[in-house]
């Protein structure tokens, strides 16, 4: 998604996840403005979530923060890593403008 202009951005940021495996695989799920991760957009599963999940268990996780960005910034949702064993299921990702700088 491309910024149209600079201002307050709401963004929502819901990721579901499922462990496939008995240890707790890496899976972080994260939103990028211009390459560098958003503060507290993030979700770690593999940190956070997995170690108290079971084996075919999914969970789905919501962050929400607003951020001042800049028209022309490139905001996309990536994941920073997948291990063997995590399932990324699916994202919902929502972004409104709040308000000018």
């Amino acid at each position: 998604f491309v910024i149209p202009h600079t201002g307050w951005y709401d963004i929502s940021h819901r990721a579901t996840a499922r462990k496939q495996v008995s240890a707790p695989p890496a899976c972080n799920i994260r939103v990028i403005a211009n390459g560098s991760p958003l503060a507290t957009l993030g979700i770690n599963f593999g940190v956070n979530y997995f170690p108290f999940m079971a084996v075919g268990e999914q969970n789905e996780v919501e962050k929400s923060m607003c951020h001042l960005l800049n028209a022309g910034d490139v905001i996309e949702v990536e994941a920073s890593s997948m291990g063997a064993g995590a399932e990324w299921i699916g994202e919902t990702f929502k972004i409104l403008w709040h308000s000018a700088n």
